[in-house]
């Protein structure tokens, strides 16, 4: 959870590339842990993706979240 804190302040910061590095390392460590979860940090790497102009992929991002 605290690389999912990390992201989310790294957005606000306006650092999407670190905000989605942190998200993605988050997911990895998240495990089989809670959808919920999952699908917040998900968000976050989506968030990040439009922030730093990669619209395309944060598409694909978006519609992975259930």
């Amino acid at each position: 959870m605290a690389l999912a804190n990390l992201a989310g302040l790294a957005l606000e910061e306006n650092r999407p590339a670190d905000a989605e590095i942190d998200a993605r390392k988050a997911l990895e460590k998240l495990g089989d842990a809670g959808q919920w979860m999952r699908d917040l940090i998900q968000l976050i790497v989506g968030d990040a993706q439009v922030a730093a102009g990669k619209l395309d992929e944060s598409k694909n991002t978006f519609a992975e979240i259930r």
